[in-house]
């Protein structure tokens, strides 16, 4: 899916892990019911992206994730307060990978 413009497709039920999303145009997409999404962070973007409504300590937060995406241990132990906070406001959307990741 490297590069692939899914604008409009629907992926509900779609299973993710170990998908190459870098590059695809997902704004559009139908995106929930996605399965194993945690690792794919232009996944996470997409949907940081549709949700909008978070304080600015989250968007600090945000900010880590969009530029170390493969660091996640280490923006949840720096942000650990706003990280929860973004994961259950993500959860609520649909997306409770994010939750179950950060309380574990």
């Amino acid at each position: 899916l490297k590069g692939a413009y899914l604008s409009g497709a629907d992926v509900s039920g779609a299973y993710l892990r170990g998908a190459d999303l870098r590059g695809a145009y997902l704004r559009g997409a139908y995106l929930g019911g996605a399965k194993e999404y945690i690792n794919s962070h232009d996944f996470t973007q997409e949907i940081i992206r549709r949700h909008k409504n978070f304080t600015p300590k989250e968007w600090q937060a945000i900010g880590q994730i969009f530029t170390f995406k493969y660091c996640w241990e280490k923006i949840i132990e720096k942000f650990k307060k706003e990280v929860i906070s973004i994961a259950r406001k993500l959860e609520k959307d649909g997306f409770d990978e994010y939750i179950k990741k950060v309380v574990s």
